[in-house]
Parts: C-alpha cells; structure tokens; sequence
C-alpha cells in the first residue's frame, strides 16, 4: 500500500504553530516559578546568617531595629518557602511573588543605609538592582522594583549632608540601573525566544502525533474498505459466476431455470447497491453532485416508502404514526428517499423474525422528526456510538449471517447532516431499534429571494 506522505502535515504545522503572547507570558511566569523555591530558602538562610552578624557587628542602638527587620524577613521567606512547597503559592503568583522578595531585601538594605548612614552600603542596593534584572522575567514588576530602588535611595541621600562620595555612588547607581537595564531586555528576548520555541515544538510535535492517528485511521479505513468491498464483491460475484458456469454447462427445464436467474438477479442487485452505496457516501463526502432543495410534504413521501417495501415484503406487518399533515420541509427529495430506503430497509433486514415496522413523523418545535421502529435483533449498546462511522458492523454471530458493507447508515448521517438535521438511534438488543433523524422547517423566502431554515 502506498505511503502517506507528511510533508504537508508538517508544513501546515508549522504555519499554524503561532505563539501568543499571552502563552509567552505564562510561560516566563514558570521560568522564574521553577527557581523561587529555591531562592526563598536561600535568602531565609542569608537573612538567618545576616541576624546573627546584626548581633555580633553593629552598635547596639542599630543592631535592634536590623535584627528584628533581618529576622522577619528570613521569617518571611522561610512561610514563601513552605507556601510554595504546598502549592498556595502557585505559578500564577510568580511575578508578584518574585517583587514580593525583591521589595523585602531592598527594606533591610535601605533601613541599613539609613541607620549606619555609611556610603558603602549603598552597595547592597547595587547589588539587589542587578540580581533583579538577573531573576525577574516581568517588566511591570522589574520597573516597580527598579524604582523604588532608586526612589528609596534618593531620599535617603536627599536627607543627608552632602559628599563627594555620594556623587561617586551617584554614578555607581546609573551605571548599575543601566547594567540592569540592559541584563533584563537581553534575558527576557533570550527567554521568550526559548519558550515560544519550547512551546512550538510542543504544539508541533502534539499536532504531529496527531496527524499520525489520523494517518493510522486512515491506513485502518482503507483496510477495513478493503476487507469488506472484497468480501462483499466475492460472495455475489461468486454467486454469478457459479449459476453461469452451471446454465451453461447443463440444460435444465424451465421452472429451475427461471430459479437460477432469480438467484443471479438479487445477487446483482446486491452488488449494485453496494458499488451505489459506495459511490454515492464518495460523491456526498466530496460535495458533489450538489443538493437540489425544494419545499416538500414528508406524508406522502412516508407513506409512499412503506407501500413500496410493504409490497415487496409479506413477512412483515406494517404500521405508520403519521398526522394528517405535517410543515414543509426544505430538502433534496432524492437524497431523503435515500435515507428512508436505507433504514427501513435495514429494519427488515435486521428483524428476519418478521414483526412490525412502524414509520412515523411529527412536529417538535421548529424540526420534523421521523423515525422508523422494528422489533428485531436490536443493537448491543457498546455498539451504539460507533454505528455511524463508515465501515462499522456489529460483529455477532445473529449480524454476521446478514451481512452488509458498512456504509448504509454513515451516508444516512452525511445526508441528514447536510440537510442540519441529526439523527440517533434508541435500541434494546433482543427487542428492536428505532433510528430516527429531524428535518428543520422550510421558512418563506425572504426579501432577497434568499430561503433559509428556521
């Protein structure tokens, strides 16, 4: 069997592979939120680290004040730590979590300038300006950060004496903003490039197995077309060739002749209304030929169904639920005789044992509803859902003797489909089925000319 060929597949996946950004930003959001746990048990240790050296370095008057401001924040960040561990904290609170942390370092670094009011410790504000623009993936909440950074340090400055030393760090804070700055745009473009590339290998490689399914139901239908056309192509055509070898290898009388031939007649009908079958499920798929619509009565088309199947069927008694008249409908008349032919056929089909056939139809809100009830072999129920599909049979012993292709019911479904309708079957295996499809009303033209269905 030939290949199928994914190149195709492939192309139009990665057409359609487009990223949005609000999936970038998720996706930096789990960047950041993969690392904080481990950040905010660093830092509770850093600041546990820092409370003692409070303790044992600074003059008393600032110690108090650094010690307990050091101690809760390595309180703070050991209960971000637990809360994360137990998923309160979810990825969804990443950015905001991360300015959370960034906003209690930058607290302790400002009290520390603002109490020892020693220059160098201007250097912790530094430091936390940059390890924000190496950790933080959000611009709103890295600007905020960056910000009240400077801000917090201004003021500090702005109420102290003035210093050639200031200045000095003056400069040092523009260079490190403008490093910072610069670190951030560099890691964001780096990291939205990276996710949107993770995120279109996903989707790809989802859309790839996907299209490898597809590919495999395919290979499936074609096989199972396969299988089936040719066992139901070979028994009638053994059928044929078999009379036609015997007729012409024996004279037989009259009578007997005339029983060969009507052997080889239903055993021609078979085989063309499989090919029909066949044909037309192709041709409906594919569009063509195009539905031909026209307002219609469905009564007398229902009744004139069961006359015909009740004159070519005596085993069965027939029944009809049919009111005086029911609305017009908008349909291909053709394609809807189709439809009743394939399922009443199938209820005499599928009830050997004789028993009623009821044909019905009423109005239920804006459909018409038609059903057709036997009194069979019914449909096992885990057969139900598939009964539709092209190729499917239900395999028991009671189906298998009658046989079939497999493709009546889903060229109900196209059919009904194509006119907005839907159809369904109820069925109680042992008891019978009842398959029944609606029809939407025809509404009058409207002032275009244009006729739609209500």
């Amino acid at each position: 069997m030939r290949k199928l060929d994914l190149r195709p597949v492939m192309t139009v996946t990665s057409q359609n592979s487009n990223i949005s950004q609000q999936e970038i930003r998720e996706a930096l959001a789990g960047v950041v939120y993969e690392n904080l746990h481990l950040v905010s048990i660093s830092l509770a240790l850093l600041f546990l680290v820092f409370t003692i050296a409070h303790c044992v370095v600074l003059p008393r008057p600032i110690a108090v004040p650094m010690i307990t401001v050091a101690f809760l924040s390595a309180v703070l960040f050991t209960g971000l730590a637990i809360l994360m561990k137990r998923s309160v904290i979810t990825v969804r609170y990443a950015h905001q979590t991360t300015a959370g942390m960034a906003q209690i370092v930058l607290a302790n670094s400002l009290l520390h300038l603002y109490l020892t009011r020693e220059i160098h410790q201007t250097t912790n504000i530094l430091l936390l300006i940059v390890g924000v623009a190496c950790f933080c993936l959000s611009t709103p909440y890295f600007v905020f950060v960056l910000l009240t950074a400077l801000i917090g340090w201004g003021l500090i400055v702005w109420s102290l004496p003035p210093s050639p030393e200031w200045l000095h760090f003056g400069f040092a804070m523009f260079a490190a903003t403008v490093l910072a700055l610069l670190t951030y745009y560099v890691r964001l473009r780096t990291h939205q490039r990276l996710e949107r590339l993770r995120l279109q290998d996903i989707r790809q490689r989802t859309e790839l197995e996907g299209a490898l399914i597809a590919a495999k139901e395919v290979e499936r239908l074609k096989d199972d077309l396969i299988s089936t056309v040719s066992h139901e192509l070979r028994t009638p055509l053994t059928s044929l060739l078999g009379f036609t070898e015997l007729m012409l290898a024996r004279d037989f009388p009259h009578a007997k002749q005339r029983d060969l031939l009507n052997v080889m007649h239903r055993e021609s009908l078979r085989l063309t209304n499989l090919v029909n079958n066949f044909l037309d499920l192709q041709a409906i798929t594919s569009g063509y030929p195009p539905y031909h619509f026209v307002d219609v009565e469905l009564t007398p088309l229902l009744h004139e169904t069961v006359t015909v199947f009740a004159k070519a069927d005596e085993k069965h008694t027939w029944e009809t639920s049919l009111p005086d008249s029911l609305p017009l409908v908008h349909i291909d008349t053709d394609r809807i005789q189709q439809v009743l032919a394939n399922l009443v056929s199938n209820a005499v089909k599928f009830s050997p044992d004789s028993g009623v056939i009821t044909v019905g139809a009423e109005r239920q809100d804006m459909m018409v509803k038609v059903w057709i009830t036997d009194q069979g072999i019914g449909v096992p129920v885990e057969a139900l859902p598939k009964l539709f599909t092209k190729f499917f049979r239900v395999e028991e012993e009671a189906t298998r003797v009658i046989g079939g292709t497999g493709l009546g019911l889903a060229l109900v479904k196209e059919i009904i489909e194509a006119h907005q309708g839907q159809i369904g079957v109820e069925s109680t295996q042992g008891k019978g089925s009842t398959f029944f499809f609606t029809l939407p009303l025809a509404t009058p033209p409207s002032a275009d000319g244009e006729r739609n269905l209500v």
